[in-house]
């Protein structure tokens, strides 16, 4: 039977990296603590119902919410979050997903470490197979993973592991050698709501991850990430299956193989995000502005004043800069609807 599949889709910036502190704080997100991100997602998700289409009550209907990678990494220059916040960032989720217990949600992922010392024997021995270690460096002390979590109906039903090491930490998160990041081995894909769904991250798309696990038959290919294309030959979906893509850098898509060919959807609704327009973001939003002007006024002292003809230079090259946080600061959020 064909099925409706609603899907909204957030393109918020959330790349991480040590760059100027005017590049930094373009991942306004980032400059969140996790408590606000969640706040923020919250919105978001409630946005993206409030412009899905009712459903056609002579089919099934599926639901699906997408974020970027990264959407809870530690902060806008390191990605590895404690432990404990990543526990408790999977207890806020399991709570959205109990207020929308229809919604598939995937709100990007969660970037973390944990220490080894803490685990139990098996599990200190499950990582010791896969670690590989140089002699002449510290012995790993923490781990690290970058994990897609799948929740529905209140429960986390899926996880999948970034298999590719990207720069998964930054250079200043190795801590010598004793922080060591270690990829994903298990599968992608996973049955829900009568679909095969298949996951891949930013790098592992680049890489055909899926399509090396000779995944060429989904009904939903989902791609979440910081800054990549999507590769068409790597589609991993059969006739009218769809792969939706979740990335900082490009905008919300969704594509449906038609004959063969993946085809770009057609948004049904699409709003710019504010954070202004929670009051309990705002005074924070409104900071992390001023913050962002300071360092923008800072990198461009360098120019003069005013240009040759006379006319204000620096103070417009400011103004431009600060439109171009203020847009990209909540990101865009779109809606599709297809049948599959």
């Amino acid at each position: 039977m064909p099925t409706q599949v609603q899907v909204g889709i957030w393109n918020v910036g959330c790349s991480v990296g040590m760059g100027a502190p005017a590049q930094t704080l373009m991942n306004f997100t980032g400059t969140l603590v996790h408590q606000d991100r969640f706040r923020l997602l919250q919105d978001v998700v409630a946005s993206a119902l409030m412009l899905m289409p009712p459903p056609d009550k002579k089919s099934p209907c599926i639901r699906i919410f997408l974020a970027p990678e990264y959407y809870f990494a530690k902060s806008e220059t390191e990605k590895a979050a404690s432990y404990d916040a990543k526990t408790a960032v999977l207890k806020d989720l399991a709570t959205l997903s109990d207020k929308h217990r229809e919604l598939i949600l995937i709100p990007g992922t969660v970037a973390y470490c944990k220490e080894l010392v803490t685990l139990t024997k098996d599990r200190r021995l499950k990582y010791a197979k896969v670690l590989s270690t140089n002699p002449h460096n510290p012995t790993p002390v923490r781990v690290a993973h970058n994990t897609a979590y799948v929740f529905h109906g209140a429960k986390q039903v899926f996880k999948y592991r970034k298999a590719t090491d990207a720069h998964e930490l930054e250079d200043g998160e190795q801590d010598g050698g004793r922080t060591v990041y270690v990829p994903g081995t298990g599968p992608s894909v996973f049955r829900l709501l009568g679909q095969t769904i298949g996951i891949e991250t930013c790098a592992d798309h680049q890489a055909g991850w899926l399509l090396r696990q000779k995944q060429t038959d989904l009904d939903i290919h989902i791609i979440l990430s910081a800054s990549t294309t999507f590769k068409r030959e790597f589609a991993c979906v059969r006739e009218n299956g769809i792969v939706c893509h979740a990335d900082s850098s490009n905008e919300p898509a969704v594509y449906q193989k038609v004959r063969g060919v993946m085809v770009p959807g057609a948004t049904v609704g699409i709003s710019d995000i504010n954070p202004l327009l929670n009051p309990q973001l705002a005074p924070t939003t409104e900071a992390r502005r001023q913050d962002y002007v300071r360092a923008v006024e800072d990198s461009l002292k360098k120019l003069p004043e005013k240009g040759p003809s006379g006319d204000p230079l620096r103070g417009p090259a400011v103004q431009k800069k600060e439109k171009a946080y203020l847009n990209a600061r909540g990101g865009k959020l779109g809606v599709f609807q297809v049948v599959i």
